[in-house]
């Protein structure tokens, strides 16, 4: 822990002192290009914006009747962060990305949660409405959700209901790799 804690503020130092990390009222979005900023010169300078390994889980559903048919179901997510600016000991979620997907999916009321942790605490939950349709990538825009990064690993868990007329309703879960 004191390892890493080390490793992390020599980092943020050396960003510092290379001209890598400026204050946040000298920076501003530019429209159009995600993961860019601008300073208030002519210097651009990319924000640290990194996303989650994909992760994924599957099960199955259904007894193989004909009115009940045997399936599998999945679905793929990962997510995006960000130091915050100006202050590097926080990590800020930006963005869950998404996907249902099984051959086929009968019901169209399948619906996901999702949940940030800082450790072992909930910092954020969703539950989508029942309406989360397969082979379409969604995107969870965030907005002010922070966890520490130093402190203690962060995990985005994934959890998929999937609807399927007539039979009880498979889910599966699966959480990103600490970050």
């Amino acid at each position: 822990m004191l390892r890493r804690t080390t490793l992390g503020l020599a980092l943020v130092v050396g960003m510092i002192v290379a001209g890598m990390v400026v204050p946040a009222h000298a920076i501003q979005a530019t429209e159009g290009d995600p993961g860019r900023s601008t300073r208030s010169g002519p210097i651009a300078v990319p924000l640290a914006v990194a996303v989650t390994p994909e992760v994924r889980c599957e099960t199955s559903g259904g007894t193989g009747l004909p009115t009940n048919h045997l399936y599998d179901y999945w679905v793929v997510g990962s997510a995006q962060y960000a130091p915050v600016s100006g202050n590097p000991m926080f990590r800020e979620w930006r963005n869950v990305y998404f996907q249902l997907d099984g051959i086929p999916l009968p019901g169209n009321h399948s619906n996901v949660n999702i949940r940030i942790r800082d450790g072992g605490v909930v910092k954020f939950e969703w539950r989508s409405p029942d309406n989360q349709h397969a082979r379409t990538r969604y995107t969870l825009a965030l907005s002010g959700v922070y966890t520490t990064t130093n402190l203690v690993d962060d995990t985005v868990e994934i959890e998929a209901i999937f609807d399927r007329s007539g039979g009880s309703d498979p889910r599966c879960s699966t959480r990103t790799p600490p970050v």
